[in-house]
């Protein structure tokens, strides 16, 4: 176990506060094994090369960022919020996480075999279903399942603690009870799947002029099979 350095969110405020209380720790602290910067309001672009914040912290250290910040090029073994785009592992260096977190790429050349067969294993998060829905939802989380709702200002879903709306065409994510308390979303530019688009098809299917799906038409102007239709 390596040691740890931590920097507390009421020591930060600014920037170049933190650059300049930074080179303390420099190539040579080998058993620094993180930092952890999650509760800070650290804004500034985050990187490893020279000139960039964390250009004098060792490489095999993790640092931790919250939402917010950016990154120049994937910088290895930094987490920006609760993902990481480029962990990577050696065996000659100690590691450690304080915090769960998504490694999108991994690289290592650790020899995992010589682990006991009695070290222990979790899931480092619940498995979450994405919920689509045509109608206004009500959800909340309860006893009996967690419910996360899109958070605009930091790109990740939030737990529904109190009672919250989800509107037609939108959606949310439900989870087991022991889900932590938000999810990051990483999107791919690989498509999960594709339908090919009906042409010329009739489908009786009513939508208002705002190209709404309307279940139940009463009377009014709608769109059906790409035609204008007045119920009276």
């Amino acid at each position: 176990m390596g040691w740890k350095w931590c920097v507390p969110g009421w020591w930060l405020s600014l920037e170049t506060d933190f650059r300049q209380n930074l080179p303390c720790v420099s190539e040579s602290d080998s058993e620094l094994t993180y930092v952890d910067l999650s509760e800070t309001s650290l804004k500034t672009n985050i990187g490893r090369s020279e000139g960039y914040t964390f250009a004098s912290v060792p490489e095999s250290a993790l640092v931790i960022v919250p939402i917010g910040n950016n990154l120049d090029s994937n910088p290895q073994n930094v987490v920006l919020g609760s993902v990481c785009h480029n962990l990577t592992l050696s065996d000659s260096k100690p590691f450690e996480a304080p915090v769960d977190f998504l490694a999108q790429n991994v690289t290592y050349d650790r020899d995992f075999s010589a682990m006991k067969e009695t070290a222990s294993s979790r899931r480092s998060a619940a498995t979450a279903t994405l919920m689509g829905t045509f109608q206004t939802t009500e959800i909340v989380s309860d006893a009996t399942a967690s419910y996360f709702i899109f958070d605009t200002t930091t790109g990740t879903f939030e737990k529904a603690t109190l009672t919250e709306t989800v509107h037609p065409f939108e959606a949310y994510l439900m989870a087991p009870v022991d889900a932590p308390d938000s999810y990051a979303v990483a999107w791919s530019d690989i498509p999960a799947g594709i339908q090919q688009i009906k042409v010329g098809t009739s489908d009786n299917i009513y939508y208002d002029l705002q190209g709404r799906r309307v279940l139940y038409p009463q009377k009014g102007l709608y769109i059906v099979n790409g035609k204008k239709v007045m119920l009276k």
